[in-house]
């Protein structure tokens, strides 16, 4: 039986309608870099962590879902290719998901780039990846295609 506060939370979520708080995370360790990257999503911000598991991050930004970059899979091609972009000045932070479907294997990590030029890519180890970053972004599409 639902509880009083939960009954109360729903209300108040079908009440607020499109303001009600969404939130949705990402996660994985970098592989041989002792480091973690987070993505988390509430409301109209993105926030890109990264950092020592455990410890305050090394740099966190906070941006509004206007200023990100998605890419989201269209259908076509062995790649399923999702991310998500966090712009920092001329740096860009690109979280991404890439499923090979022919090799049947999944690449997760995070792209740096300056000025529009590539600079790195940290690959994550497959065992910590905490999240659906496929969902996120096409949860993230619909959200901006019906802002339009």
């Amino acid at each position: 039986m639902p509880s009083l506060l939960n009954i109360c939370v729903a209300l108040i979520g079908l009440t607020l309608g499109t303001a009600t708080v969404h939130a949705a995370e990402f996660s994985c360790d970098i592989a041989k870099k002792g480091r973690s990257v987070t993505l988390t999503q509430s409301g109209q911000t993105v926030t890109y962590a990264y950092g020592k598991p455990g410890a305050a991050p090394e740099l966190a930004l906070t941006v509004p879902l206007s200023a990100i970059e998605l890419y989201a899979w269209e259908g076509i091609g062995r790649h399923q290719n999702y991310s998500i972009g966090v712009p920092n000045g001329q740096y860009l932070y690109t979280v991404y998901t890439s499923y090979d479907s022919i090799e049947q294997s999944t690449s997760t990590g995070v792209t740096i780039e300056k000025g529009g030029k590539y600079l790195t890519d940290f690959l994550c180890d497959p065992n910590t990846v905490r999240g659906d970053l496929e969902n996120m972004v096409l949860d993230l599409k619909a959200r901006e295609s019906s802002t339009r």
